[in-house]
């Protein structure tokens, strides 16, 4: 489900969620296109999502808040967050951090998984994988992707749970 205020972009994103076939020409493909449609109960649950939509955010936010909070109590700057910009407001859809240089980032997942607590890495690099390899470098993206972990951030995580990630974390680091 996309929301958009830009009639362009709305009219691109019709054309290519319906296999870029032409708006105008029935079975004429105008581009590439995937078949990225929805069923009509996909659209339910997403419309039923969209009510619950700023109790769900403000949970996530608020999931993402303490988990910056205890890991700075616990763990003083040994991990770091993204920072934003002023004028930005993060949705939290993921919790993510950066594990200090040199951790060797599997062993701590893998000791976090050992304690019911699981994580996943950050996202790959697009350019390292082997349909898009070449030889460029991105410093900054590589590092991120080979330190950065996602803690569990589900809305309906307690601050007791998420206090107990935090922990664990802390633990897994030692």
């Amino acid at each position: 489900m996309v929301v958009c205020k830009d009639e362009v972009l709305a009219r691109r994103l019709k054309t290519v969620k319906g296999q870029g076939q032409s708006p105008t020409q029935r079975y004429w493909h105008v581009e590439l296109g995937f078949n990225y449609r929805m069923t009509n109960i996909c659209a339910a649950i997403g419309l039923a999502q969209i009510e619950r939509l700023p109790t769900i955010l403000a949970r996530k936010r608020a999931i993402g808040d303490l988990y910056r909070r205890l890991c700075a109590e616990r763990l003083g700057n040994i991990v770091s967050f993204q920072k934003l910009s002023a004028n930005v407001v993060s949705s939290d859809w993921l919790v993510s951090l950066l594990l200090p240089e040199g951790t060797d980032r599997t062993k701590v997942m893998g000791r976090m998984q050992e304690n019911g607590v699981d994580t996943r890495p950050v996202f790959y690099c697009a350019h390292q994988m082997p349909m898009y390899s070449n030889s460029e470098h991105f410093p900054v993206s590589e590092a991120i992707a080979a330190h950065g972990i996602s803690l569990p951030s589900y809305p309906t995580l307690s601050s007791a749970d998420v206090a107990r990630v935090v922990e664990t974390l802390a633990n897994a680091l030692v």
